[in-house]
């Protein structure tokens, strides 16, 4: 056992040492990636150093791999420099971005990184030499007739319980697949079910085009009925009746205001009929002067009996 350790120690420095070597070579004849600091403005920048497992041996030449989280923009893919660096200035409208990066069959872990205006941020990305027995898919998934992304589709793999959504870009990234064959699932309200098939391999990223098509589903009607108890019309009635009479916006009749309802009812037959002349008018009013006393004059007969 300890000469089996011991071997494996001896492959390890081995092949760090392969690297560092390849990427000194590398830095010779590379020229910088990506784009300087200062030509990024107000903007945030975003430096992307790759290295090995161990975090002290850049891989020069290694794929970055970014995505825009929250902005409707193309993937960035890039190779490192030969320092194993790549600078980026982040769009204005980009808040979110994931990234990982691509050696041969190696991979490393995502970052999801949250992006400040006119901030610098420093990633690191350790590539998994040999420890890698994983792969990745990637992909977008559009409308089939009109080419627009689908928002919030359910994408499954194979019987795994868990599922991704695609972001507002219609974007998805399934991560940690095993190697092999699998059966993606895509599903939304609206559209067919789709399934595909991918092969995943070992530290590599897959690329995925799914497109589906609308299939409307037609609902049952909904109706909708409200009720209200009718103590609320009445009280609705008086608080009107109160707010109309403080505010000047009416007047409101009730069995109690029978003698001003007289009243009104006489000055309106003498507006209408003022074509009789003055003395008509004033016959009028007269005529409804009596008539309200003898109202007044009924109504207290009445109470006093």
């Amino acid at each position: 056992m300890e000469r089996v350790a011991y071997s494996l120690e001896m492959m390890r420095v081995a092949r760090t040492m392969t690297i560092a070597m390849v990427s000194l070579l590398v830095a010779a004849v590379t020229p910088a990636a990506g784009q300087d600091r200062d030509e990024c403005g107000d903007r945030a920048s975003l430096a992307i150093t790759v290295t090995d497992d161990s975090g002290l041996v850049p891989i020069p030449g290694a794929t970055i791999v970014l995505r825009w989280t929250d902005a409707v923009r193309q993937p960035v893919r890039e190779e490192a420099d030969g320092s194993g660096r790549l600078v980026l200035c982040v769009p204005r409208d980009a808040g979110q971005a994931t990234l990982w990066a691509e050696f041969g069959d190696a991979s490393s872990e995502e970052a999801v990184v949250v992006l400040e205006r006119g901030a610098a941020h420093e990633v690191q990305l350790g590539l998994l030499f040999g420890e890698m027995t994983t792969g990745r898919v990637v992909g977008q998934v559009r409308d089939a007739r009109t080419h627009r992304p689908v928002v919030a589709v359910e994408i499954a793999v194979g019987s795994r319980a868990a599922v991704v959504q695609s972001n507002r870009t219609g974007r998805f990234v399934l991560s940690g697949l095993p190697v092999g064959e699998h059966e993606l699932s895509f599903r939304h309200i609206g559209f067919s079910p789709l399934t595909h098939s991918v092969t995943v391999t070992r530290g590599h990223t897959t690329e995925v085009d799914a497109r589906l098509t609308p299939d409307p589903v037609e609902l049952e009607p909904i109706v909708a009925t409200a009720t209200r108890p009718r103590r609320l019309e009445i009280k609705g009635f008086y608080e009107r009746k109160y707010w109309g009479e403080q505010l000047g916006g009416g007047t409101f009749f009730t069995p109690r205001t029978s003698s001003a309802e007289t009243r009104c009812e006489s000055r309106t037959w003498s507006r209408t009929h003022r074509g009789f002349g003055s003395g008509a008018a004033r016959s009028a009013d007269t005529a409804a002067s009596s008539t309200v006393r003898r109202t007044r004059e009924g109504s207290r007969t009445r109470a006093a009996s």
